[in-house]
């Protein structure tokens, strides 16, 4: 078993209010956008979100971010994300629960 992070990089659209904004360029058109909803994003600035909702058809999405204050946001968004590859003696090993319970701590959990 070994662990991949990867990070993918959009662009903030538009800020829709003090809460929300749009991002693009970090999904294809063709995205299923079902399986990144509740993941954490991460800005520039290092505030953290989580993505609501896709947005349009375009591959466009929709964050919230809690602390608010996002008026004069700009820039880039970041998503990181976590992908286990095992083969199936790997299945079995008692570790893989305390593998899914930190990467949904660390990645799913604004």
């Amino acid at each position: 078993m070994y662990v991949q992070t990867k990070c993918k990089q959009g662009i903030i659209e538009r800020v829709q209010d003090e809460y929300t904004l749009i991002g693009k360029d970090l999904f294809k058109r063709e995205t299923d956008m079902n399986m990144f909803v509740g993941m954490k994003v991460t800005l520039e600035d290092g505030r953290v979100g989580a993505i609501e909702s896709s947005f349009g058809k375009s591959g466009k999405f929709k964050a919230t971010f809690r602390e608010g204050g996002l008026r004069d946001a700009s820039g880039k968004i970041f998503l990181r994300i976590l992908t286990i590859v095992m083969d199936i003696v790997d299945c079995v090993d008692d570790h893989l629960d305390v593998l899914i319970t930190r990467y949904e701590e660390v990645y799913l959990r604004p």
